[in-house]
Parts: structure tokens; C-alpha cells; sequence
């Protein structure tokens, strides 16, 4: 049986919902196995924050939540998150110097997908018989979960595809829900696809759900399958007769990850319709060329997230090294913190006097994972610098716990000015910290660019802890 801090599952039809606990609230690594699929060992494993967790050399990651990071034999660092750069493609695979990876501040929540080794049939795959998914779940997952078969179902055979790709080398398997153990919040799903040679998957544009999916390739089948998108206006493309001289290719090679390819808005939000889904051009996953009698299947697994924010230009990179600091006025070289150290969403944020020791002048400053943005938790009352409500110049910078959807009210552009100074400016705004007068006590809030510039100033003191 599971305990308070192990992964738990349930069978939901022909699927299997995986209750997490929350990685800050963890001790130890939980790590349970799922599937053996194309030549790969699937596994969920919870990394408790800012420990590290053993990897098999050979093996990939994809992170579910949270964050990871490793260094390899140059001494170089490699992070993921839920989403690489938009539009680009990197290696899961950890080629790691010690042989781990080690979480972040919000810990982390990943997909290991280890080498099955010479036991599990290996690529390039000529039939569907030699892609067989054989479960690999613990002894302690409920036996109505440990029973359950995962076969590859044709498209055509499923519900949804409404009379489309019959006859085409194109199969499913329903996959995995993962949801926090604590408040059963949707973290992913995930399922799993395999396509033939000069296979069309359908171009689509997710008008029918609000979601953010990520693509990981198990197997190019002839490394040459991938994403294409539509590259001219949705008006302009019919996706039932797709014009391929409208698209763009990007080849995603077996064990790579494609970042993202829904439609953003200033500083990396998601554009969303008015059906509240989430904006996509065209696109569709395209197989590489071949001889139907000698076929090669790729095969790919979807990650499909709650809407995220994505990394994009807009925002400075890599301004300031996440930790714990005290946040100055450069002007009144008062220190931020949380009016009385009050715990009570929309307490306000206020300037005093410094006190270097002083855990309520103390804030844990952590990067969004995936972006260049930042969150500012008070060390004191555990509550997020956040942006009342409605976002215009003169609104208040109070203390929340209950935060926005997407964190679109407590994430923040941390922007250098000068050696050591920073403007710190709302997401999706033209909005900064900004303290009316310089007095101890006075209110901080948000500010146009146009204001005060001494107002809009700040200093961050790093503390040791």
C-alpha cells in the first residue's frame, strides 16, 4: 500500500490516473513503473526539491512538473522544464558526469524513459507486432490497474475519428492522467502514437480543448518524421487538403523533445480564443517517406499540459540567480516585505527600515521553470508578491497564496539598469514595483515607465541561509 508520500493510481476506463504528492512536501524520490514501449522503460518518479536522483546513463527525461538539471563532462548545465525554446527540438537523453539529476526549488515531476535493454524488441520497427506495450507497474498499484492491458488501437477504430484515416498505418494508445495527490489538481496527460511510412497524422488546431502540448519522439522510423505547421494565416490553409508548400517540417529525432508551438502573448502567456482554447495554427505530425511493404514506424508520445507560460524574447534573460534575497528601494534604501508578516491574502507590501536578520524582510526568489520570469515568495509569511486586481498604474503589490491561473499576477520580469540595479515589472504589462513616497510603511505598487525613475529602482541582497 501507497503512503502519504508515494505515488498512487486508479483505473479511469482504459486509462490510469497517477496521484502525486507535491515535491516540497516530500522527503525521498518516489519513482514507479508504467510501460515498456519501443525499446523504453517507462517510469514517474517525484524529485523531492533540491535533491538529486540517480539516472542510468542512455536514459531520457521529460519533465511533468517542476524542474531538473544536470552537468555534463564540460561542466556545462542542461535544465528542463515542461517546455523547451518555442519551435526548436533537443536530446531527452542526460548525459549527466555523475550519473543524476538534481531538482529545483519546486522540485520536480518527470517521465524516465530508460533503455529496456536487449530484452524489449528495438528499432526501426517493420511491424506493429514488435511495438507490444507490456505494463511494468509495482505490486503496490490496486490489481484492477496491474491488469490492465494497453494494446495499440487502429485511428480509425477510435470513437473521435469520425470516419477519418481508414486503412492508415496510424494506431493509439490511451495513456495516463498525473494529478497532485493532495488537491487531485490536472498536472498532464499523456498517450502514446505510432504512424507508418508517408503518413499524414491530420492537421489540427485544438479548437476543441484548452490545453499545451509538448511532443517526445520514442522512434523515428526513418528519421525523417515530424511536426509541420501551417505557415500562412488559418484562412489560408485547408487542412483536409493540406498545400505543402504552406508548411514548415522540423524533424524530431528519436529521444528528442519539440518545444512549443501554440500561439503567445507579451512575455510568454498563451494566446487564448474566445472558447477560452488555447490559439494553434495548423499542424500535424508527417511520417517520413517509404515503401508501405517495408515499413518503419515512428513512434511519439503527447504531453498535454494545462495552459503554460512559454520562454520568449521579450523577457531578459538570466537577469538575476534564484535565492534568497532582501529586496531594497535604491532610493530610500528601504527594505519590501509583508506588512506584519500576515499570512492573509492581500495584505500589503510595504517599505522599513533594513534588518539584515529579519526573515520577514526575506524573500525566495524562483525562476517560473521553462521562463526567464521570476515568483517572489515572502520567507516569513510564505505568501507571493502578487498584483491586485484590476491590473492598471496606482494598483496595489499585496501578499496572495491563492494565486492566478498561469501565476499571471505574481510572475515577474526582473530587468537590469545598471550593475546590481533592476526594474521589476509585471507579466504581460507595462507595470513595475514602485513605491509612491519613500517613508517606512508606505505602499508598494504598480507604476507605468513613464513614472518617478528613482521610484521604480531596486536592489537585491543576497542571503546566506
Amino acid at each position: 500500500m501507497a503512503t502519504p508520500q508515494q505515488i498512487v493510481a486508479t483505473k479511469l476506463n482504459h486509462e490510469v490516473v497517477l496521484r502525486v504528492p507535491r515535491p516540497a512536501s516530500i522527503e525521498a524520490s518516489d519513482e514507479v513503473g508504467l510501460l515498456d514501449v519501443a525499446g523504453r522503460k517507462l517510469y514517474l518518479v517525484v524529485v523531492p526539491r533540491n535533491k538529486t536522483y540517480g539516472v542510468v546513463p542512455g536514459s531520457g527525461i521529460k519533465v511533468i512538473a517542476g524542474s531538473v538539471s544536470w552537468k555534463d563532462k564540460t561542466g556545462s548545465v542542461h535544465e528542463r522544464s515542461r517546455a523547451i525554446d518555442p519551435f526548436t527540438v533537443v536530446s531527452t537523453i542526460v548525459e549527466s558526469k555523475d550519473n543524476s539529476v538534481t531538482a529545483g526549488n519546486e522540485g520536480g515531476i518527470v517521465l524516465l524513459m530508460k533503455d529496456a535493454g536487449a530484452q524489449s524488441s528495438r528499432g526501426p520497427y517493420s511491424d506493429m507486432s514488435q511495438l507490444r506495450a507490456h505494463t511494468i507497474f509495482p505490486g503496490r498499484f490496486p490489481a484492477e490497474v496491474r491488469h490492465m492491458d494497453f494494446p495499440w488501437v487502429q485511428v480509425q477504430d477510435r470513437p473521435w475519428a469520425n470516419g477519418k484515416w481508414k486503412g492508415v498505418e496510424f494506431y493509439n494508445i490511451a495513456g495516463f492522467y498525473v494529478r497532485s495527490l493532495d488537491s487531485d489538481e490536472n498536472l498532464c496527460h499523456f498517450q502514446f502514437w505510432t504512424a507508418g511510412v508517408n503518413t499524414n497524422a491530420g492537421f489540427h488546431n485544438h479548437i476543441e480543448q484548452t490545453m499545451c502540448e509538448i511532443h517526445v519522439c520514442l522512434a523515428n522510423g526513418t528519421g525523417k518524421g515530424g511536426m509541420s505547421w501551417a505557415t500562412v494565416d488559418d484562412d489560408q490553409f485547408k487542412p483536409t487538403e493540406p498545400d505543402l508548400s504552406k508548411i514548415d517540417h522540423q524533424v524530431v529525432p528519436s529521444m528528442y523533445e519539440q518545444g512549443p508551438m501554440w500561439r503567445t502573448v507579451a512575455d510568454g502567456p498563451p494566446k487564448l480564443r474566445i472558447n477560452g482554447t488555447v490559439d494553434y495554427g495548423w499542424h500535424a505530425w508527417i511520417s517520413g517517406e517509404g515503401d508501405p511493404k517495408r515499413q518503419s514506424y515512428d513512434v511519439w508520445v503527447v504531453f498535454e499540459f494545462p495552459p503554460l507560460i512559454a520562454r520568449v524574447p521579450s523577457v531578459a534573460p538570466k537577469t538575476l540567480k534564484a535565492g534568497r534575497y532582501r529586496v531594497s528601494s535604491l532610493s530610500s534604501q528601504l527594505d519590501v516585505l509583508v506588512q506584519d508578516a500576515d499570512s492573509a491574502d492581500n495584505t500589503p507590501i510595504i517599505l522599513k527600515t533594513p534588518a539584515e536578520k529579519e526573515l520577514q524582510q526575506q524573500w525566495d526568489i524562483a525562476k517560473v521553470p521553462g521562463t526567464d520570469l521570476f515568483t517572489l515568495r515572502n520567507v516569513s509569511s510564505l505568501s507571493f508578491a502578487t498584483a491586485s486586481w484590476p491590473l492598471v498604474s496606482g494598483q496595489s503589490v499585496v501578499g496572495h497564496r491563492s494565486l492566478a491561473v498561469m501565476d499571471i499576477t505574481s510572475s515577474w520580469s526582473i530587468e537590469p539598469v545598471s550593475p546590481g540595479v533592476y526594474k521589476i515589472r509585471l507579466i504581460g504589462t507595462q507595470l513595475y514595483w514602485s513605491h509612491p513616497d519613500s517613508g517606512n510603511n508606505s505602499q508598494l505598487t504598480l507604476r507605468d515607465a513613464e513614472s518617478d525613475e528613482s521610484a521604480l529602482l531596486w536592489v537585491f541582497h543576497e542571503v546566506k541561509h
